[in-house]
């Protein structure tokens, strides 16, 4: 039986880090792109500061969209944990479910065992 838990851990464990895997893959993915979309903004921003074509409102607005992607990565980190905790809540979950199942499965083996020894003792 604990070989059996071991074994059930054991998968929804690896499942459970295939999971969590995946999601910081697409995190990081995600925060590569809004990387990548910063330094793109704030290359603009460089060059029109340089070359003197931008006004003040032009560069406040960019600025306004780079803390807006700022945000919305800072959003992104604090949601990939929580997504974190909740596929490991989730494998726990499974695993204790999963226990709860072969312990179930043994009760009512057990029962139908005492079931066939009272009714062998009835017909007796």
């Amino acid at each position: 039986r604990a070989e059996v838990e071991a074994e059930v851990e054991a998968k929804v464990r690896a499942e459970v880090e295939a999971d969590v895997e995946e999601i910081r893959r697409e995190h990081w993915r995600e925060r590569l792109s809004f990387d990548k979309e910063i330094a793109k903004l704030n290359n603009l921003c460089a060059l029109q500061s340089d070359r003197h074509l931008a006004d003040e409102a032009k560069i406040k607005e960019r600025q306004g969209q780079l803390k807006e992607l700022e945000d919305r990565l800072a959003e992104r980190d604090a949601s990939m944990l929580e997504l974190e905790r909740r596929v490991k809540s989730a494998g726990q979950m499974a695993a204790s479910l999963e226990r709860d199942k072969r312990a179930m499965a043994e009760r009512v083996e057990g029962a139908k065992a005492e079931r066939a020894g009272l009714e062998s003792t009835i017909g007796e």
